[in-house]
C-alpha cells in the first residue's frame, strides 16, 4: 500500500505514493491544516469551529457541521487512511503521523539532530543539518488554507519556529566563516520578515565580511523604511550599532557569533538549547526593610510596559548592605527576565575579558573566544541582543570594569554595586544612582530580633536600641554583633552597646570588628555577612 504524506511548510498538499490527493473546500482545508499543525495533539472542537467559521461562533451551533466536514475529510483522504488518520469525537479531533509523513515533523527531527551535533562539538554538521531543515520551508506556511484564525492560532507560531531556526543557522554560519552561504538563503527570508532584526543584522554582517559594505548599508536603509511602513518603528539599538560600525568600516565582529536559543516546539517536547543562566548567589534569609530602595529599583530597572530595562548604580557607605539589597532585589525581579541572570563579583579586580568570557559560556557560546576585550565585548552584546537578561555586577571599583560588560539590548537590566559613586558610569552610560544609607532605628532592632530571637532582644529593648544607634543603623555591624552574641549566650546587649560606644572615633563596621576582636578586612570583605541581605563590600 502506498504511503500517504502531507506538507504544510508552504502550500498545503497531500500525496499518496507520489500522486496528489485533492482536498476541496476552504473549511475542510482549514480543518486539515489545523490538525496537521498540531499533529499528535487533540485539537478541541471549539478551536476548530473558530478556525473554520471565525470568532464569536459557539461550538454547539456548529458541532453538527464540524462532524460533517470531518466525515468528508476522511473520505477525501481515502478508504485506507481517512478513518485511521483522523480520530476523535465530541471533545476534538487529532491526526497521528510519523516523521516521514509530515514535513513539519521532519524539520523538527533535523533541527534536533543539529542541536545534538553542536552540543557534541561538531558545528559544521550542525550547520549542514540546519541548512537541510530550512530547505524544507517552501513558502508561507499552509498558504492556501484561507483562515485568519488559523494564522493567529497556529501558523504564526510555526513561522516563529522557522525564523528561529534561520537565525541560529545564520549566526552559526558567521561563526564558521560561511558568509556566502548565509547570503544565498537568508536574503529571501529577511526580505519577507524585516521585523526580525537578527536576520537582517546577520545578512548585513555577511555582506560586510564579503566586501560588500555598500550593499550592507543599502539593506539597512531598506529595512528602516519597511519597519517604518509596517510597524511605525525605527531599527533597534543592536541593528543601529551594526550599521554605524559598517559605516565606519570597523564593525569589530569577532570570529564567532553565538548561536541563538532554539524556539520552543509546537506540539511536542521542547528542543534542548543552551541553558538559561541562573547565576545569582543565594540571598541571605531575614532581609529587613529597604522598601523605598526596592521600589526605586523596580521603577528604574523595570522592565517597563514596552520591555525596556534600565541600569542602576547602587552605592553607600561600608556596612550599609548594598550587595545585600542588590541580591535581594535581583531574586525578586528574576521572573521578569526570562533570558536568565548573570552575576559577577568585581571586588577582587577580575579582568573584564575574563568575566565576559564566563558570561558568553553561560549564554551558550561554544568554541574559541576572541582574544581581545573589544571583540569579546562585541560578542557578548551580540549574545544578549533581543534577550531579556538581568546582569548583577557587584563591587565595581571603576567604570572601566563595568563598561565592556554592558548589554546593548534594551531588554536587559543591569544593577551595579560600588562603594564609590562612579560618575563616568552615570554620565556616559546612563546609569541611574540609588543611594543606600542606614536602617531606621525600628528596622535595625527588627534585624537584631530576627537574628537573636524575640525573647532575647525584647528582654533588653534599651540595649538593642543603643546598639543600633552605636553602629549608626548599619546592617553589617549589627549582623556581626548578632553572630557574636549567638555564640556568647551570657552576653548582654546593653554591655555590648557600651563597648561599641566607647570606640566612637571609628567607622561602624571597624568599630564593631575591633570590639569583637576580629580582623575588619575579613569581616567586611565577605559576601552575605550583612543581615540586610548580603556582602559588605558595598556596605
Amino acid at each position: 500500500m502506498a504511503e500517504i504524506s502531507f506538507d504544510v511548510l508552504g502550500p498545503l498538499t497531500v500525496q499518496e505514493g507520489g500522486t496528489p490527493l485533492v482536498v476541496r473546500g476552504d473549511k475542510r482545508r482549514s480543518l486539515l491544516a489545523a490538525l496537521l499543525l498540531r499533529c499528535g495533539r487533540t485539537v478541541p472542537g471549539r478551536d476548530l469551529v473558530r478556525i473554520m467559521w471565525g470568532p464569536g461562533i459557539e461550538e454547539e451551533r456548529r458541532r453538527g457541521a464540524l462532524q460533517v466536514h470531518v466525515v468528508r475529510l476522511r473520505a477525501a483522504l481515502g478508504f485506507e487512511y481517512g478513518g485511521r488518520l483522523v480520530t476523535g469525537g465530541d471533545g476534538g479531533y487529532r491526526v497521528e503521523l510519523s516523521e516521514d509523513q509530515l514535513d513539519l515533523l521532519r524539520l523538527r527531527r533535523t533541527t534536533g539532530e543539529a542541536d545534538r551535533a553542536e552540543r557534541d562539538g561538531d558545528p559544521q554538521r550542525s550547520f549542514r543539518l540546519l541548512h537541510r531543515a530550512l530547505r524544507m520551508w517552501k513558502g508561507p506556511v499552509a498558504a492556501d488554507a484561507r483562515s485568519p484564525e488559523l494564522y493567529e492560532s497556529d501558523v504564526r507560531h510555526v513561522e516563529d519556529e522557522l525564523l528561529g531556526t534561520a537565525e541560529r543557522w545564520g549566526a552559526l554560519g558567521l561563526r564558521l566563516g560561511r558568509h556566502d552561504a548565509v547570503l544565498d538563503l537568508l536574503g529571501l527570508v529577511a526580505a519577507r520578515f524585516p521585523e526580525r532584526e537578527r536576520l537582517v543584522r546577520t545578512q548585513m554582517v555577511a555582506l560586510y565580511r564579503g566586501g560588500r559594505q555598500g550593499d550592507a548599508l543599502q539593506l539597512f536603509a531598506r529595512t528602516r523604511r519597511r519597519l517604518a511602513d509596517r510597524l511605525g518603528v525605527d531599527p533597534g539599538p543592536e541593528l543601529r550599532r551594526t550599521f554605524e560600525g559598517i559605516l565606519r568600516g570597523d564593525l569589530g565582529e569577532g570570529p564567532g557569533v553565538p548561536r541563538q536559543r532554539a524556539a520552543p516546539l509546537l506540539g511536542g517536547a521542547g528542543r534542548t538549547g543552551p541553558p538559561v543562566p541562573a547565576q545569582l548567589p543565594a540571598g541571605v534569609p531575614g532581609f529587613v526593610g529597604r522598601r523605598a530602595e526596592l521600589a526605586e529599583l523596580d521603577a528604574r530597572i523595570g522592565p517597563d510596559a514596552r520591555g525596556r530595562a534600565g541600569r542602576v548604580l547602587l552605592s553607600g557607605p561600608p556596612g550599609a548592605g548594598c550587595s545585600a539589597l542588590a541580591l535581594h532585589w535581583a531574586h525578586r525581579a528574576a521572573e521578569r527576565f526570562p533570558g536568565g541572570s548573570l552575576h559577577a563579583d568585581l571586588g577582587g579586580g577580575p579582568d573584564p575579558q575574563e568575566v565576559a568570557g564566563r558570561f558568553l559560556r553561560a549564554l551558550g557560546v561554544s568554541g574559541p573566544l576572541p582574544e581581545s576585550l573589544e571583540e569579546c565585548s562585541a560578542l557578548l552584546r551580540t549574545a544578549l541582543a533581543g534577550q531579556r537578561v538581568l546582569m548583577l555586577l557587584d563591587g565595581a571599583r571603576d567604570a572601566a570594569a563595568v563598561r565592556p560588560l554592558l548589554p546593548g539590548a534594551a531588554g536587559c537590566g543591569v544593577l551595579v554595586t560600588s562603594r564609590y559613586w562612579l560618575g563616568d558610569l552615570l554620565a556616559r552610560d546612563g546609569a541611574a544612582a540609588v543611594a543606600v544609607g542606614a536602617l531606621p532605628r525600628e528596622e535595625a532592632v527588627r534585624l537584631l530580633r530576627g537574628r537573636l530571637g524575640e525573647a532575647r532582644v525584647d528582654a533588653e529593648p534599651e540595649g538593642a536600641a543603643r546598639l543600633a544607634a552605636a553602629v549608626r543603623g548599619m546592617p553589617l555591624p549589627l549582623s556581626m554583633a548578632a553572630a557574636w552574641m549567638s555564640t556568647h549566650p551570657g552576653a548582654g546587649l546593653d554591655d555590648l552597646a557600651s563597648r561599641v560606644e566607647a570606640r566612637d572615633e571609628e567607622a561602624p563596621a571597624e568599630r564593631m570588628a575591633a570590639v569583637l576582636g576580629g580582623d575588619p578586612r575579613f569581616l567586611i570583605g565577605g559576601p552575605g555577612a550583612d543581615g540586610s541581605g548580603g556582602g559588605a563590600r558595598q556596605g
